[in-house]
């Protein structure tokens, strides 16, 4: 059975029976990203959770800038973790900056974290991409485009971004650019005040999956291997032809590879 419900101002949804799992979408995205894996990993014997991360989806977007300064985005998380009262220890799957998110929670209450899945995941600064690093220096030019980008724009830039080829679907193009719509466009200044979290996550001992595309051109591809070294308890898997978003790219491939992960 599917549930959705606004909580704390954040909006998620429940799907499945079993141990828990909760998703973290990522910068610009939404719990529709995981509309690919969720229903085949909840049949797989899982409950699972999905958040609308503020200023995203159906969550609360305030207006305020520092709203969206990566702490403040994480408050809201853990809040909505704590008031949820799912039975621990949960398994954690993030992406991208859901990642950097889920990360720093398992540091923060790691007898709460059973295992981690990382997508992509957003670890320090300096991962971003040259051309990601120059969008990030101006947040403020990028909202003001935000505002008055039309959604049909949008899917060019999202097609580059995670390296869709031609036979990508529509469907899927179409959920992506309407996340970025859908999206407050404050939630560009977040990415410029995360943490450098490399010399943390030794501490990370519960099992965890990294999992990237390729072709990332969010994040630099080469940056995901050192954080597998780091992590004292880690495998790993990287998805060739594709780029920021694997788990929607190559859905069938990624589910299969996180609940033989989860199950062992």
């Amino acid at each position: 059975m599917l549930e959705k419900e606004r909580q704390n101002h954040i909006f998620h949804q429940v799907e499945g029976a079993g141990p828990p799992v909760l998703f973290v979408h990522g910068v610009a995205g939404s719990m529709d990203n995981w509309a690919k894996n969720i229903p085949e990993i909840a049949s797989a014997g899982f409950r699972t959770y999905a958040v609308d991360l503020i200023g995203h989806g159906e969550s609360a977007k305030p207006d305020e800038p520092e709203a969206y300064h990566v702490e403040e985005v994480y408050q809201h998380l853990e809040a909505w973790i704590e008031e949820s009262e799912i039975e621990g220890p949960f398994d954690l799957v993030g992406h991208s900056m859901g990642a950097y998110l889920v990360m720093k929670y398992a540091l923060k209450n790691p007898e709460q974290v059973a295992k981690l899945v990382l997508v992509d995941p957003l670890y320090k600064p300096d991962q971003l991409t040259s051309v990601m690093r120059i969008w990030g220096s101006r947040p403020d030019v990028g909202v003001r485009m935000m505002k008055v980008t039309p959604e049909n724009m949008l899917r060019p830039v999202v097609q580059w971004l995670n390296g869709f080829n031609h036979h990508t679907t529509g469907r899927r193009l179409h959920m992506l650019a309407n996340d970025l719509h859908r999206m407050h466009p404050n939630i560009l200044y977040t990415p410029a005040s995360v943490d450098d979290l490399s010399d943390k996550v030794f501490a990370l001992e519960m099992p965890t999956l990294v999992v990237w595309g390729k072709n990332d051109r969010t994040l630099a591809p080469k940056s995901f291997a050192p954080l597998v070294e780091k992590l004292p308890n880690s495998e790993s898997m990287m998805m060739s032809f594709c780029g920021h978003t694997p788990h929607i790219s190559k859905s069938t491939a990624f589910n299969q590879r996180v609940i033989e992960f989860l199950k062992h």
